[in-house]
Formats: structure tokens, C-alpha cells, sequence
């Protein structure tokens, strides 16, 4: 049983009891006493609270007696309720509560940020990257041992079952910029995508495929990329013997080999009004930052490798830059919008 469901009832169990003592003390002095409503009220609150005020009206000797039951009665339920909050207490079912609330609450005012679904090997590489990056993200994961894991490290983790629609929204999907389905089955995949497409569809969606007979079904169902591991290594396995100097340099530049190496996009949009329009040489990336602009994507998806330096930066060109993290931040800093 889930910690908020355990803790909600105990909770409604403590407040049943303790209406049903209101409700029967209220109605046994009006019928023993002959008290209004109100006053049979007070009377029973002044008694199961020991608060020590005197009668509404002396007492006939059944309505000592049933004084006496109903403090008794409160008693029991004063000692049931410390009893029962005690064990939370002490099992942590109080703390795991509270911790998951706050964790909830956080996620919701997430924004742009990344939903990793599943932490396998996969998923692990995935946030390795996305923490290199500063990228915010959450995990949604179903077991217990690998929760505890992340919350250890601090991570945004949401128990539960990615192939549900509520998970999902729990994750504040409808704000995120992307999905992450690293999940252990092509099927469940699958689901996940056909599933966050529906409830998002802004979202970029990446998705783990281990069969290539199943890449098409994700991408159909809403999959903008389909990432095949074994296939990927396995290439990387073989050039790694047939060019092994071009392998080694592409795992330096991607931050394989060299975490410090990154590669950065920079929107036409995100430029400072007065670098629009202007050519690559006159934005002098390389000589003011270090960094290198080592390619151009134009607006109808064509890719231009080693751009000219003439070449003018128009709406919707996308500058792919090469540098160091600290190249990248300067490049941020002197071209981007703050």
C-alpha cells in the first residue's frame, strides 16, 4: 500500500471514531438529560476533551454513568490515535508521506524539462547526459530499490507505471519539451508513445526500440526518434577496428571521451536583435570565444558542413557550435538573449 493511502486511513479511521463518540455522547444526553441539541453538544465536547468545566445541568445518575462510558470511550480513541500516529512515525510511513508530497509538488512547477521513462542501463546513460547539461528532467519509475537510488541522489523521481495516462500528467508532461522511453519491452514503448503523443502534442519523443522490425510501429505511434542500441554499437564496434582515429575523435567531440567537449545549437531566434542578418565572419565567434561554428541548418532541413564565411545568418538558420563548456558559455553570453 501506497504511504498516502495507508496514512489517509488511519486519518479517516481516527475521525470516524471520533464523530461517532460526538454523535452517540450528543444523543444519549439529550435522551437521558433532556438537553437541546446544543447543549448535549457542548457537554460532550467539554467531556471526551477533559477540559474540566462544570455541568450544562446536574447530572441524573444515568447521566454520570454515561458520562463515565463516554470518557472512557474517548480515552480509548486518545490512545488508539498515538498509537496508530506513533507507528508511522516510527516506520517512516509519516516521512516517505511528506517526502513524496513535496517531491509531487515540485514536479508540478516543472517547465521545459525532460520525462525519462524507465532507468535501465539506458536510462542511466540518459541522465548521466541530461545532468552534464544542466537539462531539469524527471524519472518515472516502478521500482522501489531504484527510487529510493535516485532520491538518494537528489534526482526527480515519480513512482509509478509510465504506460498509465495519470503518470504521466503527474509528470507534468503537458510542460515538458521531451519524453525519454527507455522502458525494457518494444510494446511498452510503444504504448508510452501512442500514449504521451495523445497528451502532448508539442512533445519531442525519443524512444528505445531493441527489434528494427519495430522501429516503424513508434515511429506511428508519435516517436519523433527511434534509437536502436545494438545497432549503434555494434557500428561503433566494427569503425572502431576499420577507422579507429575517426571513432575516437567523434567519442571526443560528443563528450564520450572528453566530458568537457560539447556541441551547442543557437536559434536564429535566440540571437541578439543587432547579430541578425549579419555573416559568420562578422559574428567572429572563433576569435571572440574560442568556439568553432562548424555547421548551419537551414529552414528547410538542409545541413551545410564547414559554412563559408560569408555566409549570412538569416530567420531560421540554426549555428551548430563546437567548444569546451566554458567556450559555449561565453558564446551564450555575448550572442544569446539574456
Amino acid at each position: 500500500m501506497k504511504p498516502e493511502a495507508r496514512i489517509g486511513g488511519v486519518l479517516s479511521r481516527l475521525l470516524s471514531l471520533l464523530l461517532l463518540v460526538v454523535t452517540a455522547g450528543t444523543a444519549g444526553y439529550m435522551l437521558l438529560e433532556g438537553y437541546s441539541w446544543l447543549e448535549a453538544l457542548y457537554m460532550t465536547v467539554i467531556t471526551i476533551s477533559t477540559v474540566g468545566f462544570g455541568e450544562v445541568r446536574p447530572l441524573s445518575d444515568g447521566g454520570r454513568i454515561f458520562t463515565i462510558l463516554l470518557i472512557i470511550s474517548s480515552v480509548g480513541i486518545v490512545t488508539y490515535s498515538v498509537s496508530s500516529l506513533s507507528l508511522l512515525l516510527l516506520d517512516g510511513t509519516l516521512q516517505r508521506s511528506l517526502r513524496s508530497w513535496r517531491m509531487r509538488k515540485t514536479i508540478s512547477r516543472l517547465r521545459n524539462h525532460v520525462v525519462v521513462c524507465g532507468y535501465g542501463m539506458t536510462g542511466k546513460h540518459v541522465i548521466q547526459e541530461l545532468r552534464r547539461y544542466r537539462t531539469p528532467f524527471v524519472v518515472v519509475e516502478h521500482d522501489p530499490e531504484v527510487i529510493e537510488e535516485l532520491r538518494a541522489h537528489s534526482m526527480l523521481v515519480l513512482p509509478g507505471n509510465a504506460l498509465e495516462d495519470d503518470t504521466l500528467l503527474q509528470a507534468n508532461i503537458k510542460h515538458a519539451r521531451a519524453l525519454i522511453t527507455t522502458l525494457r519491452t518494444d510494446s511498452d514503448n510503444v504504448f508510452v508513445a501512442l500514449s504521451a503523443r495523445r497528451l502532448a502534442p508539442h512533445l519531442r519523443i525519443v524512444a528505445r526500440c531493441g527489434d528494427e522490425t519495430t522501429a516503424q510501429k513508434l515511429m506511428i505511434a508519435g516517436a519523433d526518434s527511434v534509437i536502436l542500441p545494438d545497432k549503434i554499437g555494434g557500428t561503433h564496434m566494427a569503425l572502431r577496428i576499420l577507422k579507429p582515429d575517426i571513432t575516437e575523435f567523434i567519442d571526443l567531440i560528443t563528450g564520450q571521451g572528453f566530458p568537457d567537449v560539447s556541441f551547442e545549437v543557437i536559434n536564429f531566434d535566440a540571437l541578439r536583435d543587432e547579430f541578425h542578418g549579419r555573416t559568420l565572419q562578422e559574428l567572429n565567434v572563433r576569435q571572440l570565444t574560442g568556439a568553432s561554428v562548424v555547421g548551419v541548418k537551414t529552414p528547410d532541413g538542409r545541413y551545410i558542413i564547414n559554412p563559408p564565411p560569408d555566409l549570412k545568418i538569416l530567420p531560421g538558420y540554426k549555428l551548430i557550435v563546437l567548444g569546451s563548456l566554458d567556450q559555449i558559455r561565453k558564446v551564450e553570453e555575448i550572442y544569446l538573449h539574456p
